[in-house]
């Protein structure tokens, strides 16, 4: 896994479509555009965590579940990290599924413990200070949401204590997938009475339909959606 701090500095542009499917015309009104210092907690951005969920080998192009677009997704969320990982809490969420799960009746199988395939994707530049969670561990739950998950390959604290613990108040969630541990963990974030921000052009979802429907639930749930310029 690449741990290294840094990243390309200069202006982000986007490009002329985002890496998810398009969404209906009621979510782009709600949808907002933001600079990085508008991401954070106004009061105190250290209270503020940057969520990057599943950014594993196996769900990008060429891994056993690869979700379209997530390869692009590294240069955005090392932008994100480069602006705010000084000041703000970064953690990863990785899927760490035993070889036997009742996950893979479900899914084909990935993200094995242990394997290539559940490593970090190369590239992304991450703080050494990282907070790096599992969580599918068990082999009966699917483990969809990073607050299913545990620091220190499966030994330590859940991630809802961890962000306790520093007095989080602000949580900001990217990654793969959008329709899937996306949402589980942004949902979970507001059920934990957490501010939360999804960065819409920071993930990707699994199909349309889907990724509609999770964007409606999230913006439903109170999650606010915004686009990184």
């Amino acid at each position: 896994m690449n741990h290294g701090a840094g990243a390309t500095s200069g202006l982000f542009l986007l490009g002329s479509s985002p890496p998810f499917a398009p969404v209906a015309p009621i979510l782009s009104e709600k949808r907002e555009s933001t600079n990085m210092v508008g991401l954070t907690n106004e009061k105190n951005p250290m209270n503020t965590a940057l969520i990057i969920v599943d950014m594993q080998n196996d769900f990008v192009e060429g891994g056993a579940l690869a979700v379209a677009g997530g390869l692009a997704l590294v240069p955005i969320i090392n932008r994100i990290v480069q602006e705010l990982g000084q000041t703000v809490l970064v953690v990863t969420s990785q899927d760490w599924h035993p070889l036997k799960a009742e996950h893979f009746n479900k899914w084909p199988v990935h993200c094995v413990a242990n394997t290539k395939g559940a490593e970090l994707v190369e590239g992304l530049k991450l703080p050494g200070n990282t907070i790096h969670v599992v969580k599918g561990m068990s082999g009966l739950d699917d483990g969809y949401s990073a607050f299913e998950g545990f620091e220190d390959r499966g030994g330590g604290g859940t991630l809802e204590r961890i962000l306790r613990e520093r007095e989080i108040q602000d949580v900001i969630v990217c990654g793969i997938a959008t329709d899937y541990c996306v949402k589980a963990t942004a949902l979970d974030a507001v059920r934990f009475k957490y501010h939360t921000t999804l960065i819409t052009n920071a993930c990707v979802g699994v199909s349309q339909p889907t990724t509609e429907a999770a964007l409606k639930d999230m913006a439903g749930a109170e999650v606010v959606l915004k686009q990184v310029q």
